[in-house]
């Protein structure tokens, strides 16, 4: 069993509980992991109450002396303010902007951290800006000009940032103005700065006994290495490997290194959450709690609270975009929406079904509860919003960051943020990290001045997306850990991720506005190739002393480039350990399950539709259950749609549908072919323009957002260009009659009522019928044969008519690139495009007209016998290309199923009999 920290140091244990010694810790995680092992020796002693030791990171700890410092006023001069990090990265930000290249520079925040970082690399390393100035070239000169700049402003104001700090500290201890205790550890540092060395020796020079203090030893490694196949299948061979210690009963802590784990966060927590605990979605909590824990936080931008909360902030009230506006109706963290969620989510889908773009939310709110509706009522979101927007209506034009801070937190108020429901652990820090945030923005008053509202929120964004957010959790058994996060930490065992050559040792990575020669002469960190082997030495040699059991692992390929093993670690033996394939694992399950009986249950049947029922959808529920069974139940009897999403511009839907308004409006006027050839040049121009004129006016009437005029125009010119085309091939037909238009048909077939809308039929002179609807996207005639047709709406259309004498159904292509029909009719002459069916090539192709329409009452009355009979099954006709546009995929789960056939298929290695290639 390994030493805890203090069993091996029972002296230094007995000083810190005395409050005669400190440790300082290399990062904030190994502080806490030894103060947790501190409380639990005093528990195990049979102490129930105890003083907390002075056991903090080395930031905390600078921090907390010059805190101490301006709180008892010692003697001497009075001791700086310290700059927060906001205000400092905003100084150096308004120290750029205000220099000669200010106005050149688009990043300027992103330049104001790489200054930021040169400052902090001068400071520690005590450079002088003359002695940057003579090596600089353009990039050093003019950061020598904003640390100038930068440096003058922190006089003026009295402050002190935090590269300077360990110098002022420094001159604190020669003093004699700081209290300290008698003994100082240091844990878990590979290298310290001269300035922090600097200040360990003033505090010698005092008194003050220093030493290093290594991690509780772990004995000599068992080395293991493993090649795996790509960086994903690293990370699950790591988590199986875990997995497998936890099934063991080992108690750990097992460490996972992961060297790129800032870039690769979300992939390695839900890899892990996936093969340690799976049901850690359905079981509502936090990805892996209680199993393993994440040590690098992500932006607080990010966390769901401060997401909706700098949402709302950047909202309107008047002028509201939709999809912000969606993100306030949906979102738990606004006042009722506990209550009204349901009525909220129907809202939104109604805004979006109307077309609403920009939203007036103090009058679409009070208007839709007046409406009568009950599905879109949100009565506690009413007086939410009026108290919103007359405290919208009274912010300043301009005001100072701290005013800014006040008003935010009103405005968030009168939405009922964060909303009346008990939080949990994790958003109750974030709530915390909130408040801190806010006060860190009402600091920065001296610095940013007076700001208007997109400033002052773009400021906020800024250090929000900036702050690291890492929720404290319970202590986990598996640990995923960057390469700096795992200094001083001991583990039962570790695995460490990454170890390729072209990763380890790093590539340098100078500062971009420090003289290079300068970085090299010094040795600063990054500096360059020898400076990073150096390092990745020393990083190597720290970890394979943090286990009594190390495995090493490196991906064979990455990013389609063959990989190798670090030249750092030890030569590995042969054969390696290749990290298994998904197969074996996908064999050693099916293993384990074989030994009990399954049932498995096939769930592909719903309840029947009940009798006399309507339903909603008309020809499109053919549609969707001839597509696949599952589509059709779950929009017509499950109600399942994706939401509508308005655009700026009209829509290919809404342009189809103005084709449509202007052939009805036009054959409205002109009822024949005879009337058509009747026409002068002069009077089919007007019969045009007069029925575009009229068909945008009706088409767009029911538009919630009306589109401009320039668009107008547009529309306008090529509706009559098209008319004026399509009418030409209408003259190419044999003669007929405009009989009906637009006209709504309501019929059954098996049992299920059916309501749709025809939209033309023609008479021709020996009295026979032809049925015509129109289409702007490219269809065929194909399209109506098998037992599963693609486009059943003109069958449908036969159908609801077969009591008439029906003897040609066609399309009406209107496309740009083809203006045509595309039709079959029982016999010859109806006009190019509409062929006899035995003109036909098709592979299923009926025999004749009597076998075409037969044909299609047998294949529709099948399906709407299966819908109403609940068939539900997952079954597209054409996978992929049928469920390419489906917005159903998250509820069928299509597309998990065939990556796990395909991936079962693949895992079982090359086809060795077609030379390590698969066919089909």
């Amino acid at each position: 069993m390994r030493s805890t920290f203090f069993e091996t140091r029972p002296e230094l244990f007995a000083a810190l509980a005395r409050g005669d010694a400190a440790i300082v810790t290399a990062t904030e995680r190994l502080a806490r992991e030894l103060e947790r092992q501190f409380n639990e020796a005093q528990r195990a002693a049979g102490r129930r109450l105890w003083t907390r030791p002075q056991l903090r990171s080395l930031s905390g700890w600078l921090e907390g002396l010059w805190s101490a410092l301006l709180e008892e006023g010692s003697g001497g001069a009075a001791p700086l303010a310290r700059l927060s990090a906001a205000a400092e990265l905003a100084l150096w930000e308004r120290a750029i902007r205000r220099s000669a290249l200010g106005p050149e520079l688009l990043g300027r925040r992103a330049t104001a951290k790489v200054a930021a970082e040169a400052w902090h690399l001068v400071q520690h390393h005590q450079v002088s800006l003359p002695r940057v100035r003579r090596l600089a070239d353009e990039e050093g000169v003019a950061f020598a000009g904003w640390a100038e700049a930068f440096e003058a402003a922190c006089r003026k104001g009295g402050w002190l940032d935090r590269a300077r700090l360990c110098g002022a500290l420094t001159e604190r201890v020669r003093t004699g103005a700081l209290r300290f205790p008698a003994e100082l550890g240091l844990a878990g540092f590979d290298e310290l700065t001269p300035a922090e060395l600097e200040l360990l020796g003033a505090l010698e020079t005092r008194g003050v006994r220093v030493s290093r203090l290594d991690g509780a030893s772990a004995g000599r490694a068992s080395v293991e290495y493993v090649a795996a196949a790509d960086p994903r299948g690293e990370l699950e061979e790591a988590a199986r490997w875990a997995r497998a210690r936890l099934e063991a009963g080992e108690a750990g802590p097992f460490g996972i290194v992961v060297p790129d784990l800032v870039e690769r966060r979300r992939e390695v927590e839900w890899t892990f959450a996936d093969l340690l605990d799976p049901g850690w979605a359905l079981a509502a909590r936090r990805a892996g709690e209680g199993l393993f824990d994440v040590s690098l936080g992500e932006s607080l931008a990010d966390a769901p609270l401060v997401a909706t909360a700098l949402g709302l902030l950047g909202l309107e009230p008047h002028a509201a975009p939709l999809e912000a506006t969606g993100g306030l109706l949906r979102s738990p963290f606004v006042g009722g929406a506990a209550l009204e969620g349901a009525s909220r989510a129907a809202l939104e889908a109604e805004l979006r079904r109307t077309g609403r773009f920009v939203v007036d939310l103090p009058a679409v709110v009070p208007e839709v509860g007046r409406a009568g509706s009950q599905a879109f009522a949100c009565p506690l979101l009413g007086p939410r919003v009026a108290e919103w927007t007359a405290a919208f209506e009274t912010l300043p034009a301009r005001q100072a960051a701290s005013s800014w801070a006040a008003s935010f937190a009103a405005l968030l108020d009168a939405l009922g943020w964060p909303g009346e429901r008990s939080r949990t652990s994790v958003e109750q820090q974030t709530l915390e990290a909130w408040q801190d945030l806010l006060t860190d923005f009402a600091g920065l008053d001296a610095v940013t001045g007076v700001l208007d509202r997109e400033e002052a929120l773009a400021q906020l964004r800024d250090l929000a997306e900036e702050r690291t957010f890492a929720p404290e959790a319970a202590d986990a058994p598996v640990q995923l850990l960057g390469l700096l996060e795992a200094a001083g930490l001991t583990f039962a065992g570790l695995w460490v991720t990454g170890l390729h050559d072209q990763a380890w040792p790093p590539p340098p990575r100078p500062n971009a506005l420090l003289p290079l020669a300068l970085q090299r002469e010094l040795d600063l960190p990054h500096a360059s190739p020898e400076r990073e082997l150096w390092a990745a030495r020393r990083t190597t040699e720290r970890l394979l002393a943090s286990a009594p059991e190390v495995v090493l692992s490196w991906p064979r390929r990455a990013d389609d480039q063959d990989l190798r093993p670090s030249p750092l670690i030890a030569a590995p033996p042969e054969p390696l350990r290749e990290a298994p394939r998904r197969s074996d694992v996908r064999r050693a399950v099916e293993e384990l399950c074989g030994q009990a009986p399954l049932e498995r249950i096939a769930d592909e049947l719903g309840p029947p539709h009940p009798a006399a029922t309507p339903i909603k959808g008309g020809t499109e529920v053919f549609r969707d259950q001839a597509a696949c069974p599952f589509r059709a139940f779950a929009r017509h009897r499950l109600g399942a749609a994706d939401l509508a999403r308005p655009t700026a511009a009209p829509d290919g839907r809404l342009r189809g549908g103005l084709v449509h308004a202007v052939l009805e409006e036009f054959w409205d006027a002109v009822r024949s072919s005879a009337q058509l050839r009747s026409l002068s040049a002069e009077e089919r121009q007007r019969a045009v323009r007069e029925a575009v004129e009229r068909g945008l006016a009706r088409g767009l009437a029911r538009q919630a957002v009306r589109p401009g005029r320039a668009f107008l125009r547009r529309e306008a010119r090529r509706l009559e260009r098209l008319l004026d085309r399509w009418l030409e091939v209408e003259l190419g037909r044999s003669d007929f009659t405009v009989e009906r238009i637009e006209g709504t048909l309501r019929f059954e077939v098996a049992g299920l009522a059916v309501e749709a809308r025809l939209d033309r039929k023609d008479r021709l002179p020996d009295g026979g019928e032809v049925i015509v609807d129109y289409k702007t996207a490219k269809v065929s005639a194909a399209a109506w044969f098998g037992e599963r047709p693609d486009e059943p709406q003109l069958p449908l259309y036969w159908l609801a008519a077969r009591d008439e004498p029906i003897v040609a159904v066609t399309f009406a292509q209107l496309r740009p690139d083809g203006l045509r029909f595309d039709g079959v009719a029982a016999r010859d002459g109806l006009g190019e495009g509409i062929a006899r069916l035995e003109e036909l090539r098709h592979r299923t192709r009926p025999a004749d007209w009597d076998a075409l329409t037969t044909g299609w009452r047998t294949a529709l009355e099948r399906l709407a016998r299966a819908f109403l009979g609940g068939e539900a099954a997952v079954d597209p006709k054409r996978p992929p290309s049928t469920c390419e546009y489906c917005e159903l995929l998250s509820l069928c789960r299509l597309h998990e199923r065939t990556a796990i056939a395909l991936r079962a298929e693949t895992d079982d290695g090359p086809d060795e009999e077609n030379g390590g290639r698969r066919e089909g």
